[in-house]
């Protein structure tokens, strides 16, 4: 969803300078690289003890 969310050359863009795009389509890519990133994390089971507590964190940060 991230990558999707990158502006693209087909799209209607605004006032949003050449600069501005670069940005924000380097940053949802990045964002979406370290998501991934994320979720090979939580799936490693090497550390399941410290996988449950991270579990309890994100749900306490998306009740918020």
């Amino acid at each position: 969803m991230l990558e999707a969310a990158a502006p693209r050359p087909d799209e209607f863009h605004g006032r949003a300078t050449r600069d501005e795009l670069n940005a924000a389509w380097i940053r949802c890519h990045a964002d979406a690289r370290r998501c991934r990133a994320h979720a090979a994390l939580l799936r490693d089971h090497s550390v399941s003890a410290a996988r449950d507590d991270w579990a309890a964190c994100l749900d306490r940060e998306v009740a918020a």
